[in-house]
């Protein structure tokens, strides 16, 4: 059962109106297709009604009188705003007054108010703080800063600032002066800060967000961060939510509620770049340009168009030899990268496993992998192209990670205890004892024929296995909380606890190891490996931990990365750090100067995804530099990284053709990659043109490519026979469409020539104006001019005709074709999706706005997959909502059954094109209880309230 919640507001002036409800109301679906009545003014029959997932509402705009660096609330509800030379006092209505009193020295660069005080800041440098009467600075106190801040927030006896690098300082004020007390050591160059309670919230262009708790001001500790948010700049917030803007001309809504990640919860694109943030008494204000808009949050939602659901893979563990990492992935199994040049990895090969693999380690000619259900298998990797399985031990728990000595492999078996198998015959493996322990075994370390098991929440059991025919605990350390990881050297243990942190055990005696340091992570520990006098510690959302172990006794946080997933192992060759980053794919880290470690690859999402294509459940991505990237995406909601080809050239367009993927690869030329098995995936060919390749096309028997400069081959038939490009048009073709039986040539003055597949016209087109995006079917073209809408034009006869003409007002950058819909891909709206079952009255019926820039266009069942960003982004399609004229002013809107939960906003647009939000709609699964009204109360109340408004 569902609820639907129906809320209806007073529209902006236009030729369309709604009643006013003061109080939202809802009634139960009960599972069935509701019906909903809208008075309008205005032609109903004119009407279109449109849904998009609710958006932030624009309460206000108002004028400034200069460009803002800084806005934040007064004391008497007003707000106090600065540019670079003057303070105006400003209110929800009206326009800003000018502060009266004598302006500190210097330009303006940061204001805060902390209780009755407002502090200006300055480049001077310096802090001044004042209180304010009526519109008078009064009580005006300089205080000396020791050294140049770009941004700065005081609390208490307390400032917060970033200094002159972007380095995040705490100094202490005294009676004149302010004293650095504390730094915050990180990899980042901080933008901006804001302080709330007992965290300071700070920005960057590379991580997004970071949290540090400074309720000990000398003492500020990493507690969280949301890397989601590249190219950030700008952040205010409270105890209830946060607010993030970034270069992209973005703002972001996050929940604090869970300080280690705050979660995305809604955003809103401003008009132009953000110049400040403030949390107003009524909303949020942000100043963009000479405008101060006041924005209401609480009723959107995230943009369902995002990437932050595509997942870069579950690499989990690492084994790195002769410049070639071996890295097991949960979602595919063991992968080959070529790290010769570690700033630049390249994906060299995929084995996929049967299971899911979780560990690896490396073994002459062969790789040692730990597959979960499937046990341990044994994989020749003498050729990385051809990989082999050579044996297969089954095992009844999960195999995980792995240890190997003197021809024997020690397997941790997750609830199945742990094993010692026989591999000195690398083809006949042969178990030699096994032992079943109490909790669930995630890893092992061997010290003088012992085995110390990370064994879940039993913590740490030690094993006599000199016998492995009769193993024999002999010892144990229990503190209460989940081991996971072990590492051992010169008598200490360096356990990772998922809850607790690093524990460093003293085992000088196997029986009794006791704990002789701790220190709490922030994250939850998992894999850990050592180096000198440093411990490098996969800390899951909170990234990389290096830790100074010199100390054992007291070992202290050094330096920190947080990586975009979920750091879970992490391997070390010199001066580098090898990461397996689930959800965020394999990272490289130079750490040579541990205290900043700073990021120096990733193999994944390192190029903006040009075109998408999915096929049979994967998705293939051409990424530029960085070639095809493979998505499982089966559930397309959530993208799943598979597989990699690295290829030369710079793939910018697809196209499939019998289980061959055809990459156009600019300078490179066409490659042809057999996709039959998406695992192992292989180039198979490579086509060279006399010019760079930028678009390929497919249909059954052909294949037709464009050149940079505009030329078109084509090559038609049995490959084999026909291995050739013919040339077709001598140039100056911007875009062109394959169907069946017809190729579509746009030129750049808005001309189509369409051809039979024997290459000769059928017809040509003239638009009247501009063209830039070309697609048909067998009866209809569609045009854009990419700028402003779509022309649908009828080809089924021998002339074509057209039929309509749809504006967008917006930039469309793809156009994609299924059934009765046309989908468009926008630059600023998002996506938009057109019912063209009557093609000679088109109808934008849904739109769906995105959190980045989107491009390509991919249907894979009743989701959509995009390309734009760095990895793919996706969107669940609503079902289509009917709606008909009811009488003059009236329209039924029948909303289907099981209609999604949430909120949704529906507009109306009328016959001259103008268009406002109608209502806001509410979806949500019924508690129990009554509805609060039946539908036919709801009507009647629409009814009176429709009277008492006027709306007629």
């Amino acid at each position: 059962m569902q609820w639907i919640k129906i809320a209806l507001a007073m529209l902006p002036a236009m030729s369309v109106a709604a009643p006013v409800l003061k109080d939202a109301v809802k009634f139960a679906s009960y599972g069935q297709a509701t019906e909903i009545h809208l008075p309008v003014a205005g032609d109903a029959a004119t009407m279109q009604l449109i849904m998009r997932p609710a958006a932030v509402r624009e309460i206000r705009r108002q004028a400034v009188p200069a460009s803002l660096t800084a806005i934040t609330p007064s004391t008497d509800g007003g707000l106090l705003l600065a540019n670079e030379n003057a303070l105006w006092l400003g209110h929800a209505q009206g326009v800003p007054s000018p502060l009266v009193g004598d302006l500190p020295p210097g330009k303006i660069i940061d204001m805060s108010a902390d209780g009755q005080r407002i502090h200006v800041l300055t480049d001077a440098p310096g802090l001044w703080a004042f209180t304010l009467h009526d519109k008078t600075m009064a009580d005006i106190v300089p205080y000396r800063l020791p050294y140049p801040v770009q941004r700065m927030s005081v609390q208490g006896a307390y400032g917060y600032a970033l200094d002159g690098q972007g380095g995040f300082v705490i100094l202490a004020r005294g009676e004149t002066a302010f004293e650095e007390i504390a730094r915050f050591s990180s990899g980042a160059t901080f933008r901006d800060i804001d302080v709330a309670g007992d965290y300071a919230y700070l920005v960057d262009d590379e991580f997004g967000l970071t949290v540090v708790d400074v309720h000990v001001p000398r003492q500020p500790r990493w507690v969280g961060s949301n890397n989601r948010l590249a190219g950030a700049i700008r952040v205010v917030a409270n105890e209830k939510q946060i607010l993030v803007a970034d270069r992209n001309q973005r703002v972001f809504l996050l929940d604090p509620a869970q300080i280690e990640q705050p979660t995305l919860s809604a955003m809103w694109s401003a008009p132009a770049q953000i110049d400040a943030l403030a949390l107003g008494q009524d909303g949020v204000i942000a100043a963009s340009g000479t405008e101060m808009i006041t924005l209401d949050f609480a009723h959107a939602q995230l943009p369902p168009v995002n990437s932050i659901g595509a997942n870069q893979g579950g690499s989990r563990r690492v084994a790195i030899r002769d410049h070639l990492a071996y890295v097991a992935d949960w979602f595919s199994g063991l992968h080959v990268y070529d790290i010769s040049r570690p700033e630049q990895p390249r994906h060299v090969a995929l084995f996929h496993t049967p299971g899911s693999a979780k560990g690896v380690t490396l073994l002459g000619d062969y790789a040692l992998v730990g597959d979960d259900d499937h046990g341990l298998q044994i994989i020749d990797i003498r050729d990385p192209q051809n990989m082999k399985l050579v044996a297969n031990v089954p095992t009844p728990g999960l195999a995980y990670t792995l240890q190997v000595q003197d021809q024997r492999v020690y397997l941790a078996d997750h609830r199945g205890g742990f094993h010692i198998i026989d591999i000195s015959n690398i083809t006949a493996p042969v178990v030699l004892g096994s032992f079943d322990t109490p909790g669930k075994v995630w890893a092992l370390a061997l010290d003088q024929g012992y085995v110390f098991a990370a064994d879940d929440k039993s913590g740490v059991l030690v094993f006599d296995v000199t016998d492995p025919g009769n193993i024999r605990q002999i010892g144990a350390y229990d503190p209460g909380g989940y081991a996971e990881d072990i590492v051992i050297r010169d008598h200490h243990a360096y356990v990772t606890f998922f809850d607790r942190g690093l524990v460093i055990l003293d085992i000088s005696d196997p029986r009794q190891p006791v704990a002789i340091g701790q220190l709490a992570t922030p994250g939850n520990a998992r894999g850990i490996r050592l180096q000198g006098e440093l411990a490098y510690l996969a800390d899951w959302d909170a990234g990389l931990q290096i830790i100074d172990i010199s100390d054992k006794r007291a070992p202290r946080f050094v330096g920190h990365y947080d990586t975009a997933g979920a750091a879970w192992g992490v391997e070390l060759v010199d001066s580098l750090a090898y990461v397996m980053d689930w959800w965020g794919g394999f990272k490289v880290l130079e750490v040579s100067v541990p205290e900043t470690p700073r990021l120096l690859a990733s193999y994944h999402g390192r190029e903006q995804v040009q075109d998408i294509l999915v096929q049979e459940g994967f998705a293939y991505t051409a990424t530029g530099t960085a070639g095809v990237q493979i998505y499982d995406v089966n559930n397309p909601d959530g993208p799943i990284w598979l597989n990699g080809l690295d290829l030369a050239g710079d793939s910018q367009d697809l196209a499939v053709q019998r289980g061959r993927l055809f990459v156009a690869g600019g300078a490179a030329g066409l490659s042809e990659i057999d996709i039959s098995r998406p695992h192992e995936s292989r180039l198979v060919a490579t086509h060279r043109l006399v010019d760079d390749v930028v678009q390929v096309r497919t249909n059954e028997d052909t294949v037709v490519v464009r050149s940079r400069t505009g030329k078109v081959y084509v090559q038609s038939g049995d490959r084999a026979s026909h291995p050739a490009f013919q040339a077709v048009a001598a140039g100056n073709i911007i875009d062109l469409w394959l169907s069946q039986n017809r190729l579509y040539l746009l030129n750049a003055s808005g001309r189509v020539r369409v051809l039979a597949l024997n290459m000769t016209e059928l017809f040509a087109y003239e638009t009247g104006g501009p063209a830039r995006l070309v697609r048909a079917d067998e009866a209809r073209m569609y045009l854009s001019d990419g700028v402003q809408g779509v022309q649908i034009i009828d080809v089924g006869a021998d002339k074509p005709q057209p039929l309509a003409a749809i504006e967008i007002g917006d930039e469309i950058i793809d156009m994609r074709l299924s059934g009765d819909s046309l989908y468009l891909s926008t630059a600023k709206q998002g996506l938009m999706v057109l019912d063209i079952s009557q093609p000679a009255q088109p109808r934008l019926t849904q739109i769906y706005p995105a959190m980045q820039g989107i491009g390509a266009i991919a249907l894979a069942g009743q989701s959509v997959l995009l390309g734009g960003d760095t990895r793919p982004a996706s969107v669940t399609l609503l079902p289509p909502v009917t709606f008909t004229a009811e009488g003059k002013h009236d329209l039924r809107v029948q909303v289907p059954a099981r209609f999604p939960p949430g909120r949704y906003d529906m507009i109306l647009r009328d016959g001259a094109g103008k268009q406002a939000r109608a209502a806001a709609l509410e979806v949500q699964l019924a508690g129990k209880g009554k509805p609060l009204m039946s539908k036919e109360q709801f009507e009647q109340l629409l009814r009176q309230q429709r009277e008492t408004a006027g709306a007629r």
